[in-house]
């Protein structure tokens, strides 16, 4: 009995731990959108998009350390439990904004714009 509560305290726990950014999968987006666009102009999109995803990246992943840690130390998810935002808002947001620079990516690639991507 005890190590079932052991075990399900642990999950509820880890269950409220904030994700990593590099494990947020990007959500659909359809090149289509910026079809028609120049490569001057989708260059300008990734590179407002990219400014927007680097600084909420940098808060998710600065609030997955703390959870990790605060569990590591406390059984706390810390770093969850001090953010005042909406984690699950802020994971969705940068799901749409990885989206977008997939999709921008293949819009330059279909459009001969660059041989790679960033």
């Amino acid at each position: 009995m005890k190590i079932k509560l052991c075990a399900f305290v642990a999950i509820s726990v880890l269950s409220g731990c904030a994700t990593r950014p590099a494990d947020i999968k990007p959500t659909l987006v359809s090149s289509s959108v910026y079809a028609g666009k120049s490569c001057s102009q989708l260059e300008a999109e990734l590179y407002r998009t990219s400014s927007d995803l680097v600084p909420i990246m940098a808060v998710q992943h600065r609030t997955a350390r703390h959870d990790v840690d605060g569990v590591f130390w406390l059984g706390l998810p810390v770093g969850s439990m001090m953010d005042n935002t909406d984690i699950k808002a802020r994971e969705a947001t940068i799901g749409e904004l990885k989206g977008n620079m997939d999709a921008i990516n293949a819009a330059r690639r279909k459009g001969g714009c660059v041989a790679g991507t960033l």
